[in-house]
């Protein structure tokens, strides 16, 4: 056991490092493992061939479609950040009603344990932190906020403009998407079409490397390592309480103790972790007596449409600030 912070936690994306930020300055030593690196700052942050068809940013490892046994390779991003640095930065809230039981053809989706209420404060939290530009009040299906939004809506370039009132025109409630960037006076974006999708060059893209790990390392108690791997979680001998990790680094495997380790691998690959993780109390892996760890995974899919207008052009710069949820 070369160290032993009160608290390891497994990835720097959203959770890994929104979480690393709640925790810094409390006392605590707390230790971000990271697989990857920090993303460059290079031209190739805004070429679409770079990022669309050399996909320059993603993993060059490949996974096995479970159906088909064939390889492919993950949209997935391992930098400090993870998906973060090229997601859209949208933060739009679950609505009460997601939380509840829902009836479908299917059968019955469960409700959650928790309520919308119980997380408000929280998406309060992370709208401040992560620079949230929105307007409240506009979409009947938003549930209530106990603050407004830390930041007025961002522009909207004429052509959505025109959109959007085509849209309340028909009786509908289109309303400004919820986006984390650093749009206000002083702040970093430079209003490029190089947004979602796309690293950020300038910093100003609400990330969890630039609003989560480095606020959190400034305030001091967080370490960040990067290009580790772990291995496998580490249990006490009844195996119900993880005690460590097993990492590898720069060629190196070694053993963390920790009194808490947070996993924040992401879903494909924190449920890979436990799955590694498997033990003689645990032979299917840890924690998995149900046998549903890393199964019934939804992905966040895309349905697109497209039209063309074929008496106008569309010159929209900054592509990603209407939504409409009727």
């Amino acid at each position: 056991m070369n160290r032993s912070p009160d608290i390891v936690i497994i990835g720097s994306g959203m959770g890994g490092g929104t979480l690393a930020r709640a925790l810094a300055g409390r006392g605590l030593e707390v230790l971000i493992l990271e697989r990857g690196s920090r993303l460059p700052k290079e031209a190739e942050n805004q070429s679409p061939a770079a990022v669309f068809i050399e996909n320059r940013y993603k993993t060059d490892e490949y996974w096995i479609d479970g159906h088909a046994g064939k390889p492919f390779r993950p949209g997935i991003h391992y930098w400090v950040g993870g998906n973060t640095k090229v997601y859209g930065a949208a933060f739009p809230r679950l609505r009460p009603q997601d939380f509840d039981p829902l009836e479908h053809e299917g059968g019955t989706s469960p409700g959650w344990p928790i309520t919308y209420s119980d997380l408000e404060p929280y998406y309060a939290q992370m709208e401040q932190w992560y620079w949230v530009h929105g307007e409240a009040g506009i979409d009947p299906t938003e549930g209530p906020r106990s603050t407004p939004f830390p930041h007025p809506p961002v522009p909207t370039d004429a052509y959505m403009a025109d959109l959007r009132d085509r849209f309340v025109s028909h009786g509908l409630h289109p309303f400004s998407l919820p986006i984390g960037i650093d749009l206000q006076t002083g702040g970093n974006c430079v209003w490029c079409p190089w947004c979602d999708a796309f690293p950020c060059r300038y910093d100003a893209k609400g990330d969890a490397e630039t609003c989560g790990v480095n606020p959190a390392l400034a305030a001091g108690g967080v370490t960040l390592q990067t290009e580790t791997y772990v291995r496998r979680l580490l249990t006490d001998g009844t195996g119900k309480r993880v005690t460590g990790v097993e990492t590898e680094h720069q060629g190196r495997v070694e053993t963390i103790a920790a009194g808490t380790v947070v996993v924040a691998a992401g879903a494909v690959n924190s449920a890979a972790l436990l799955l590694r993780s498997a033990s003689d109390l645990w032979p299917t892996g840890l924690a998995n007596s149900s046998d549903l760890i890393g199964r019934n995974y939804m992905v966040h899919n895309n349905a697109v449409l497209m039209a063309i207008d074929p008496k106008r052009t569309n010159p929209t710069t900054f592509q990603k600030t209407m939504s409409i949820n009727d």
